[in-house]
């Protein structure tokens, strides 16, 4: 659409320096099985923002963000993904302002070239594109200076982008020159070619000459569409000229005409011209297009009247989900930086007619979002006056910010604001914002005190000592203790109650393994001969079918079947085959299908009353509708009008309006009724429906109807949800099958017009149109890993299965996998196969495999690497783990595979060889890294190997004694702990009491392990058990544990042996020590 929504939020964008390699910087290529599955991942994010343009024109600025960011990261962009990219720098971007666009276009423009994106034409016209959209100005003649330097050639859409933006500016000039050119060089002027002269000359202030533009139209042998109405329409609109707008009946796309009042100035024909848009499918979408560009270009009240007409307002009882469907225009008005006074206006407005139930609260929400303190200052107190309480942590996200910059000034003044709004701030304010931002305790109280807070109240007290706790500010906490000993009790150590709240608690987890089951059967099943006497013996063919029945005979194919009832149809035997046909259902030999409901004889000799009621009467009994086309295109050619709308209003009935829509269209389509089957096309609510145009497409491209397709794709260019680039898919499918290299490169020309991004199967047919006629590819082929009519086995997976199917998996030499030159297993087979080889012990296999994959540029999956080290590592093969490295070291950082896998794996192999002074070495090798070494520990440990365990203990402690690597000992403490040796575990940590400190390794454990299914949960005995013995040990039990324990006493009815603590939960935190030493308890 013309308009287009904008915003000033761009401005991350262009700090992402961090992404990209620095210029001159010669990236490695990789390989190109890294490189598919670099596309793999990347699909999703493009296949969604083209889903998001195509459904609502437009896309977020967060997603093209992320996109940027992942191809920018990742490297090795392709010349498609650049061409999306430049695309959705234009109109598509509702958020953005046209300048900072086309920055942004420039900049990727830039950046992607030193990622090594060659460009070619079609990438230069999408820049022109761009700067049509954004209304750029810019000197055509440098631009064409710029592509001959890049040697580069311009064709047909350059210079009409071109002369388009001549027109853009008022001259009719330079236009004329572009023009002239493009007579001497035999290029066809186009229909886009005349709305941008129409353009121009309106521009230029000549009115009656850019309305005589359509005289000349139709003087060329062009038709004007509805395109060109809509851009004279435009013309009047920019002049003020309402008469000549209304002169002009025009349905489709007022709202383009409602913006270029707007935008001239003239907003109260805009209301009026918005008045006669009909509410079809597509309005919501379009709508919020032009409020969002309203709101930019600063007319937010005519945005607001356009949000107020939207369909849904007019419900009476409206549901839940359209209380909130005001948000997009609140939050672009926020970050438009609107007054509180109209911010304030739209939410009364909204709430008024029942659009939206909270307007004010999320307003204030998008302000705190977009840290705009005196937005959502101003909000607040509005809110207070309408009676909303207002909480301290609504000024959180103002604070926020000041905190991490120390910013002392902007922290005074959020705090004033919430003085102004009586606010006190509560302990979490002071603590997590406050308090850190000044660089003393001193100048945060007299800053505080200055503004009017009290800081002698319980709360900044407590806020001080948990903040003093925090840092282990220990001399401070003494200082503070005479003052606040009150609050010690739940606020002087560091909090970990959230980790132990969460290891009480045991979640189910539904584990999924994809086991490799089976490869694939060969069926060698040949036909029945029964099937075959239908053609010769009519007359006993029910016996036949009877006896079929009886015998349980499985019908592999119906086609027999069809040809015998369409032999008797062409016949005009009806009686047969009404018999034949209700047989065949009957018996369930067969289910209902169009094919088989065999009626259309009627439709061969021109009965076509009969053949109507023949198809009304198999939908009834079946559920049907054969050869419903037929019949509308024989009624179509006979002018049946009568009998044509008696079909349409039985399709209209059973199947409904868009089927009905659809078959109409198809009709008009074959018999080359073209003026009728774009008016229908052009239906006000018409959606697309990829598999109604998909039949439409493959019919025409097996009778070589290229007329009928390429009339379908041009009119189905404004269907809304249309997946263009299918549609030319399907015409440039025809174009091969017909060897028609002119016709594609015409599609080829319309698809840039249309600025449509083709996807890398259309380009590679393209290209290898052009190739098979010796024609030069006019851009960058997107590189594939070349197939050779491979067939890539999709392996199904079976669970449980695995292991009684290893012979299978683990093929002999004479085997599909070695003699099939044809065969080639996927990524995932292959290493489902490779993880199957190795558990079942067949390592020598399971290595050939995984080297196979990597020479064949395949990606193994992590599982299957670690599957063979692990392999290796039980048969002490260190040898072997070499070499798996040596295979698979240039994909380990691809892969995310550390090294420390291999180092580990190693130690395990010089374990299981008994040379454990070698293991030791490098187990201290990976400790040095400050990496870990648990697996090889519990290797040890699960083998009861207490040689090697005596080896690797002392280790770990003369490391944490000697050399402060705490790591090591940590280690094998936790799988102590894990393996329930806990008198193992008790007796390290007397040896090495460093482990109690190690809070991050011990809290992750705490946490993992108590999200394992099968801890105790909900067990009363054991926990008074447990409470027990820790007052025999004369540890002090903390108050949230005993308020949870005095919860368990109450929900099994009993009662509770002492005094239950009233505190906040929130607020009492526990010893860390003293949780394990209640770990150790159980």
């Amino acid at each position: 659409p013309i308009y287009t929504p904008q915003s000033t939020l761009f401005t991350p964008i262009f700090s992402l320096s961090w992404c990209f390699k620095q210029k001159g910087e010669v990236a490695e290529e990789p390989s190109a099985g890294i490189r598919n599955t670099q596309a793999d991942n990347f699909d999703w994010a493009l296949s969604k923002l083209d889903n998001s343009v195509r459904r609502t024109g437009r896309i977020t600025k967060t997603l093209l963000q992320k996109i940027f960011q992942d191809i920018c990261r990742k490297g090795y962009p392709s010349g498609n993904q650049a061409l999306l990219l430049l695309r959705s720098c234009g109109s598509l971007l509702p958020e953005v302002p046209l300048q900072e666009r086309t920055e942004f276009a420039h900049h990727v423009w830039e950046k992607l070239k030193t990622l090594g994106v060659a460009y070619d034409v079609s990438h230069y016209n999408a820049l022109l594109k761009v700067y049509l959209q954004n209304e750029f100005k810019f000197s055509p003649t440098d631009f064409l200076a710029k592509m001959e330097a890049a040697n580069v050639q311009p064709n047909r859409v350059t210079y009409q982008r071109l002369l388009a933006a001549y027109c853009q500016d008022g001259d009719i000039e330079g236009a004329s020159k572009i023009l002239a050119f493009m007579k001497s060089k035999d290029l066809p002027v186009t229909e886009a070619v005349f709305n941008s002269l129409v353009t121009g000359h309106s521009r230029a202030g000549d009115l009656e000459s850019a309305a005589n533009i359509l005289s000349v139209m139709r003087g060329a042998g062009i038709e004007p569409s509805s395109d060109t109405y809509v851009t004279l329409l435009c013309a009047y609109a920019e002049n003020g000229d309402i008469t000549k707008i209304k002169e002009v009946s025009l349905d489709r796309e007022l709202m383009q005409v409602a913006f270029s009042l707007a935008k001239a100035g003239h907003q109260q024909h805009a209301r009026e011209i918005l008045e006669l848009v009909k509410h079809d499918i597509g309005y919501i979408p379009e709508a919020m297009n032009l409020c969002l560009s309203l709101i930019t270009l600063g007319m937010e009240d005519t945005a607001f009247s356009v949000l107020r007409s939207f369909p849904i307002l007019k419900t009476e009882s409206p549901i839940e989900d359209s209380l909130t469907l005001g948000n997009f225009f609140l939050r672009h008005c926020v970050n438009m930086n609107k007054s509180v006074e109209k911010l304030v206006f739209f939410c009364n407005g909204l709430k008024d007619v029942n659009f939206h139930s909270s307007p004010l609260q999320f307003t204030l929400h998008c302000a705190l979002e977009s840290k705009n303190t005196a937005m959502a200052v101003g909000l607040m107190k509005v809110m207070k006056k309408e009676g909303f309480p207002i909480r301290p942590h609504y000024f959180w996200p103002l604070l926020v910010q000041h905190q991490k910059d120390k910013d002392t000034a902007g922290m005074v003044e959020v705090l004033k604001a919430m003085q102004e709004l009586d606010v006190v701030p509560d302990i979490d304010t002071y603590s997590l914002y406050v308090v850190g931002t000044f660089p003393s305790l001193d100048k945060a109280q007299a800053a505080l005190q200055e503004v009017g807070f009290d800081v002698h109240t319980s709360d900044f007290v407590s806020a001080v000592v948990r903040f003093e706790a925090a840092k282990r500010n220990l001399s401070e906490l003494y200082s503070l203790s005479d003052l606040a000993f009150s609050h010690f009790s739940c606020l002087l150590l560091p909090s970990i109650a959230h980790c132990y709240l969460c290891s009480c608690i045991s979640f189910s987890r539904l584990l999924m393994y994809s086991p490799l089951a089976l490869i694939f059967l060969y069926n060698a099943i040949t036909e029945h001969s029964i099937l075959s006497l239908f053609l010769s013996i009519h007359s006993e063919a029910e016996d036949l079918l009877k006896e079929i029945k009886e015998k349980n005979v499985q019908l592999r194919s119906i086609k027999s079947l069809f040809h015998t009832l369409n032999e008797h149809g062409l016949k005009g035997d009806t009686t047969t085959v009404q018999r034949l046909q209700d047989a065949m259902f009957t018996l369930g030999l067969v289910n209902p299908s169009s094919n088989l409901y065999l009626f259309f004889f009627y439709y061969f000799i021109f009965f076509f009353s009969p053949t109507l009621d023949a198809v009304i009467e198999c939908n009834k009994l079946y559920q049907q509708l054969p050869r419903l086309h037929q019949v509308i295109c024989a009624l179509i050619n006979k002018g049946d009008t009568e009998l044509l709308q008696k079909a349409m209003d039985f399709v209209r009935k059973e199947r409904g309006e868009m089927m009905m829509m659809y078959e109409l269209l198809f009709g008009f389509l074959w018999t080359g009724r073209y003026k009728e089957a774009r008016k229908i096309a052009e239906t006000p609510g018409l959606r697309a429906k990829p598999g109604r145009l998909q039949w439409f497409a493959e019919k025409c491209i097996s009778s070589q109807k290229m007329e009928a397709l390429e009339n379908m794709v041009d009119m189905t260019a404004k269907l809304f949800e249309c997946d263009r680039d299918e549609m030319y898919h399907y015409l440039l499918c025809l174009c091969k099958i017909t060897n028609n290299w002119q016709k594609a490169e015409a599609v080829w020309m319309k698809m840039q017009e249309e600025n449509v991004i083709p996807r890398e199967k259309t380009l590679i047919l393209l290209a290898d149109i052009f190739k098979s006629n010796q024609q030069p590819v006019p851009f960058e082929v997107p590189e594939v890993i070349k197939k050779n009519n491979n067939k890539i086995i999709n392996i199904a997976v079976v669970v449980g299965a695995l292991h009684t199917r290893v012979k299978m998996l683990s093929p002999p030499p004479h085997s599909a996998v070695r003699h099939m030159p044809e065969f080639k297993l996927s990524d995932k087979a292959a290493s489902l196969l490779i993880v199957t080889q190795a558990r079942s012990g067949k390592l020598e296999d399971a290595l050939a495999g995984l080297k196979d994959m990597v020479q064949a540029e395949q990606v193994p999956m992590q599982l299957a690497i670690r599957q063979v080290l692990q392999g290796l590592a039980k048969q002490g093969d260190v040898k072997g783990i070499q070499e798996v490295q040596d295979t698979v070291g240039a994909l380990c950082q691809s892969m995310n595979v550390s090294s420390v896998s291999f180092m580990n794996s190693t130690a395990l192999a010089h374990i299981t060889n008994g040379d454990l002074d070698s293991a030791v070495e490098v187990l201290e090798s990976v400790y040095s890294r400050q990496q870990s070494a648990a697996s090889v520990f519990r290797a040890v440990l699960t083998a009861n190997d207490e040689k090697a365990l005596d080896k690797l203990s002392a280790m770990a402690e003369r490391l944490c004694n000697q050399f402060a690597l705490y790591r090591p000992a940590t280690d094998l403490f936790i799988q102590y702990l894990d393996l329930g040796k806990t008198e193992e575990a008790k007796f390290l940590l007397q040896r090495c009491a460093a482990i109690a400190e190690q809070r991050n390794v011990l809290t992750s454990y705490m946490s993992k392990s108590s999200n394992v299914p099968g801890k105790v949960q909900y067990d009363l005995s054991s926990a008074k058990a447990l409470y027990q013995q820790m007052q025999d040990d004369g540890i002090q039990v903390d108050e949230l544990s005993l308020k949870r324990l005095a919860k368990m006493y109450t929900d099994a009815g009993e009662t509770v042996p002492f005094e239950v603590p009233q505190v906040n939960i929130s607020h009492c935190p526990t010893s860390f020590l003293g949780l394990i030493v209640c770990f150790f308890s159980r």
